[in-house]
């Protein structure tokens, strides 16, 4: 046994010389190579067996492995600052409360006109003072730990010029050489709070011009009202009591029978007319209040069809603002011309709900039915439109469901603040 291994011992001194003289041609003839290689003899751990041979050990490392990871690794660093650099938000890394790192974009949110930040430049100088002192302390309860930081929240931030700006700022807690980093991922949010409030006031403008024009159409529908009843009306009344006193007058029976078709068809046209004079603006409304107006309609427009109608009324109408009335009634007037037309309802249902919060009407029938998201496309647009708009003017909301071949609920509430 001890010769075999003097044996090995000995095959591996030989490796020994031949790597030696490898490493002596490889020095002498490639000085290029030579810093790409590290030749290291050392000797064997000193143990019994070994004391009285000891064996020098080439170790050759390659160090081309290294110099190609080092180099790749590089290359995905400027790729990520070249990310980072173009990035639309601005990026900002906190060590303490002193910023370690800031890309572009922060440049630009953060600096002066000229975009410039001092080569130092501590979180303190971006928060205006009357944040700043809550703002330190949050950052260094983040970074030791003892709070979460929030996904998404609104900042009120300076810039070095003193202007101040509101920024979007989502909050990363990453680990770093020196303990925990805080990252800030900014945008600023001044042009959309900005172009927020520009679209409040365009729609508040809208609201008020979409009031305004249906009081305007309220007041001509009264004044065509007045004109049919008190002008054409009179009119063909008078028409109606010439003719009844010529009947008296002629003596040939066929004269009297014309004049009193005439008269007939006098009395249907004079009704008409104040039907349509009642429908434009009906005088109950103003003079008896919203119950009996709607329970006036329901009864005149659905007397010639086969719908059975229920009212039903819960609190005190008596109070309700006249803008407030003309609405509801106008809502339930479309609701049951859609049902008894185009839904071919059999039964329908009316609730007002009169209460602190304000009035909540409903309309519920049994008809056809229809399909709510292409509604704006069908005969329903105009008057689901209509509706809409005089509930939004009020300040409320419209609700409208639907199932074919179920039926239909329109619901709306106008709010109690809006009554005055």
């Amino acid at each position: 046994m001890l010769s075999l291994i003097l044996d090995h011992a000995k095959k591996i001194a030989g490796s020994w010389h031949v790597l030696l003289g490898a490493q002596q041609a490889f020095t002498s003839g490639m000085s290029k190579q030579r810093e790409n290689s590290l030749y290291q003899p050392t000797e064997k751990p000193n143990c019994d067996f070994f004391k009285t041979h000891l064996l020098p050990v080439a170790v050759l490392n390659d160090k081309s492995v290294y110099v190609q990871h080092s180099a790749a690794l590089r290359r995905k660093e400027a790729a990520h600052q070249s990310l980072v650099d173009i990035l639309p938000q601005g990026l900002i890394t906190f060590c303490k409360s002193r910023i370690i790192f800031a890309n572009s974009a922060a440049y630009r949110m953060l600096g002066d006109s000229s975009g410039q930040l001092p080569a130092t430049f501590d979180l303190s100088w971006c928060i205006p003072s009357s944040r700043r002192a809550r703002e330190l302390d949050r950052l260094h309860a983040l970074q030791q730990g003892l709070t979460k930081g929030q996904q998404t929240r609104r900042l009120k931030l300076r810039r070095l010029d003193g202007s101040e700006f509101d920024a979007e700022v989502t909050e990363i807690l990453v680990e770093g050489e020196d303990g925990r980093e805080v990252q800030w991922l900014l945008r600023d949010v001044t042009q959309d709070q900005k172009m927020q409030l520009d679209l409040e006031e365009a729609n508040s403008q809208l609201k008020h011009l979409s009031q305004r024009l249906i009081e305007i159409q309220e007041i001509e529908r009264r004044e065509i009202a007045r004109d049919l009843h008190d002008d054409i009306g009179q009119q063909l009344t008078g028409l109606k009591l010439y003719m009844q006193r010529l009947i008296r007058k002629l003596d040939n029976p066929e004269a009297i029978a014309i004049t009193s078709g005439l008269v007939e068809g006098t009395d249907q046209a004079l009704a008409k007319v104040r039907r349509l004079s009642l429908s434009l603006h009906p005088l109950q409304l103003e003079t008896l209040g919203l119950e009996a107006a709607l329970r006036w309609h329901l009864s005149r427009f659905l007397e010639a069809t086969q719908t059975a109608w229920e009212l039903q009324v819960e609190g005190l109408l008596d109070t309700i603002s006249p803008a407030k009335a003309v609405a509801a009634f106008r809502i339930v007037q479309e609701a049951v011309n859609n049902a008894t037309k185009h839904a071919q309802a059999d039964n329908l249902r009316i609730m007002l709900n009169r209460d602190q919060d304000g009035l909540r009407l409903e309309v519920l029938d049994d008809g056809c039915g229809f399909d709510t998201s292409d509604a704006a496309l069908g005969i329903h647009s105009l008057g689901l439109t209509s509706m809409r708009e005089r509930v939004a003017s009020l300040g409320g909301h419209l609700t409208i469901n639907s199932l074919e071949g179920v039926g239909t609920r329109i619901t709306a509430c106008l709010p109690a603040q809006r009554e005055a």
